[in-house]
C-alpha cells in the first residue's frame, strides 16, 4: 500500500506540474464513467483515461487523471484514481485506515489537516486531508483522499491543490472525489 500511495502522490504531482478546466468555483461537475467505476470531476478539466495515461508513461495502476487547465500558485490542481490489488477481506474502511497510517512516511513536511470517517455510497471510509511535499525543491501542497475496496481491489482517489486555495474551491474538489463509486 505504501508503494501505491507514493505512486498516487507522485502521479498527481507530475500531472499538476505539467501544462486539463477552469478555476471557477461554480461547483459544476462532469461525469466520467467506465465499466468498473464512475466519478464526477470539475467541469472544464481535462480527463485522461488509462490508455492515454499509459501512452504518456504513467504506471499501470493509474485508472484516470483529471486536471485543471488553469494554474494556481504554480501548479495545476489534479485528481487521480489509482488502483491496487489488496486482500479480498479488506473493507473500504480497513483499506483507508491502512493507507492513512502510511501517509506520513511518504511526504516531507507532512501535516494532518483532518481525518474523518464517513459513509460514501453506503461504504464506510475515511476522508483524509493533509499537506506536505514530495521533495525539498517542491512547495508544500494540500491533498485530499478517499479510499474504497471491493473484491480485492483497493482504490485511492486523490485531489492535489495549493495550500492557499480558497475554501470553496477546496470543497468543490473534495465533493468531486467523494462521488467515486464502483460500477
Amino acid at each position: 500500500m505504501k508503494k501505491v500511495f507514493f505512486l498516487a502522490i507522485s502521479l498527481i504531482f507530475l500531472f499538476s506540474a505539467c501544462g486539463g478546466g477552469d478555476n471557477s468555483t461554480d461547483n459544476q461537475l462532469a461525469q466520467y464513467i467506465t465499466n468498473s467505476f464512475e466519478i464526477s470531476y470539475p467541469l472544464g478539466w481535462s480527463a485522461r483515461n488509462k490508455e492515454q495515461l499509459m501512452e504518456e508513461g504513467a504506471p499501470e495502476a493509474t485508472l484516470a487523471v483529471f486536471r485543471s487547465e488553469q494554474e494556481i500558485s504554480g501548479i495545476f490542481p489534479t485528481i487521480a484514481v489509482v488502483a491496487e490489488d489488496i486482500d479480498k477481506n479488506f473493507t473500504s474502511l480497513k483499506y483507508a485506515q491502512a493507507n492513512t497510517e502510511n501517509t506520513s512516511k511518504v511526504l516531507q513536511n507532512f501535516q494532518t489537516i483532518s481525518r474523518e470517517e464517513l459513509e460514501i455510497n453506503n461504504e464506510k471510509t475515511i476522508l483524509y486531508i493533509f499537506s506536505g511535499r514530495t521533495n525539498p525543491d517542491n512547495a508544500d501542497m494540500q491533498y485530499a483522499q478517499v479510499y474504497f475496496a471491493k473484491n480485492g481491489i483497493g482504490i485511492t482517489v486523490s485531489a492535489l491543490f495549493p495550500l492557499n486555495s480558497e475554501e470553496n474551491y477546496k470543497q468543490w474538489l473534495i465533493s468531486s472525489i467523494k462521488t467515486f463509486r464502483f460500477q
